[in-house]
């Protein structure tokens, strides 16, 4: 088989295609043809030398079929996805035709789209469906920060929060990024710099309810800062480097009542502790083919170009998920099918605002409208712009999980107050849709996104 190998620690230029014996599966592996893999930060680390000793072959991730299971549970040609059990790290990874992966780090897929779209799931979304959901345990309307939002799992993890509900606000370090995030479904964006901690204070004086922190050690301490009491700081990535933090001290450092936790997926994935059923892999493959999950890569290689993929790894030029095929793709801009969500004067081209239009300020009057009226629990105190759920207030409430009956009729609702804004009605107009320069919002919750995934000792 051909694969990918190292041939000593350093730059791009050290992987090298080659031919190597094939493959096998022992007893608890499966064997698995490799169609697509993605490209991450850990695999940058790998060949650099920075994570000690690794194998020759490196990739943590893959998609592709199954060649061979020696204990018959899963059928030759399954669909699947693999991650994770050692993979590039312990044992030779998915950078190869054939890759021998531990059978509780495959995940059969029932249906897939293609596989380099799929290729861009596995590892990148799973780390934002844990971070998320298990480390900072977010609800709808939460108030998110996410530091490192343009990144690959800065831009899987802004997807999931705008589907589960949450006011996602993204940090950015050039301000060409924003019309990136907020396609994605971040609802204001800042930039990353010495007025961070300022303009966050404005937006959420008390504090937001939980930072996924990607940048690292050099941003942790303010992210703590940003945090309301029993907010949640996840650490997840280390964007920004991963020096210790110099002269730690709790008493001066540490912001009382704030939850610091880490998340590091190529240790933990497919052990008793974090099983992969854990992640609800198809509900987000079924998501992706209905148009709800953009499954987009940033760039596609083909195999022969390891080199030139990882050399903008090294640049932090890809701007997003990358993606390597071994089915002769060729490189391909980043096409994202989601519209805006951003607010726009009616009849006018684009997203573009009128004079004086202050965009941030339409898009928190259509966020307290989305998120105060969708569980069963409905709240009555705050003004059309600032509502209990607007980040600058103290009155914020959570809501309970919306059945079918309460979507259908805040539907009604949402209907009666955007026919009163265009004008459609002679009923006053006192929703805050009112204003013209305002559009109705946009359902975002995914069908099922509430249910609980299976746990790994459901029958």
């Amino acid at each position: 088989m051909k694969a990918i190998v190292r041939q000593a620690y350093g730059g791009p230029e050290q992987l090298q295609v080659q031919d190597v014996p094939d493959a096998t599966a022992g007893p608890g592996e499966v064997l698995v043809r490799v169609r697509a893999f993605g490209l991450n930060r850990a695999e940058q680390y790998f060949r650099q030398g920075l994570w000690g000793e690794v194998a020759a072959i490196s990739g943590i991730e893959c998609v592709g079929e199954v060649e061979h299971d020696p204990s018959g549970r899963v059928q030759r040609g399954q669909k699947v996805l693999a991650l994770m059990g050692g993979l590039g790290r312990s044992r030779s990874g998915s950078y190869a035709e054939l890759v021998s992966v531990p059978e509780g780090n495959v995940v059969p897929i029932r249906t897939a789209p293609g596989w380099p779209r799929l290729a861009a799931l596995p590892e990148t979304f799973a780390t934002a469906w844990s971070c998320l959901h298990d480390n900072l345990a977010l609800h709808r309307g939460d108030v998110l920060l996410i530091r490192g939002a343009t990144s690959a799992l800065g831009q899987a993890a802004t997807q999931l929060a705008a589907l589960a509900g949450a006011y996602v606000i993204a940090t950015l370090r050039h301000a060409d990024r924003e019309p990136l995030v907020r396609r994605l479904g971040a609802t204001q964006s800042v930039l990353e710099g010495p007025a961070l901690e300022a303009a966050m204070r404005e937006i959420a004086p008390a504090g937001v309810d939980a930072v996924l922190d990607i940048v690292g050690t050099a941003t942790v301490l303010q992210s703590l800062r940003l945090t309301r009491r029993g907010g949640r700081v996840c650490l997840a990535g280390f964007l920004g480097g991963a020096e210790p933090i110099a002269a730690l001290d709790p008493l001066h450092h540490l912001p009382s009542g704030r939850h610091l936790s880490f998340f590091a997926s190529a240790f933990v994935y497919g052990t008793p502790e974090y099983p992969l059923t854990d992640i609800p892999f198809q509900r987000l493959v079924d998501w992706a083919e209905a148009g709800q999950l953009p499954l987009e890569p940033a760039l596609v290689f083909n195999f022969a170009d390891i080199r030139e993929a990882h050399g903008l790894l090294d640049a932090e030029g890809s701007g997003g998920k990358m993606v390597v095929t071994l089915q002769g793709a060729t490189r391909r801009p980043r096409v994202l099918s989601q519209p805006g969500r951003g607010c726009r004067p009616r009849g006018a081209p684009g997203r573009r605002a009128s004079a004086g239009q202050n965009v941030s300020t339409c898009a928190t009057r259509r966020l307290w409208t989305t998120t105060s009226r969708i569980g069963s629990t409905r709240t009555t105190r705050g003004s059309a712009t600032n509502g209990p759920n607007h980040p600058a207030s103290s009155t914020r409430r959570k809501h309970s999980q919306p059945s079918r009956k309460s979507f259908n009729s805040w539907g009604r609702r949402w209907l009666h107050a955007w026919k009163r804004s265009s004008g459609k009605s002679t009923r006053s107009a006192t929703s805050p849709f009112a204003s013209p320069s305002c559009s109705p919002p946009r359902i975002r919750a995914a069908p099922g996104f509430f249910s609980k995934p299976r746990s790994a000792t459901a029958s």
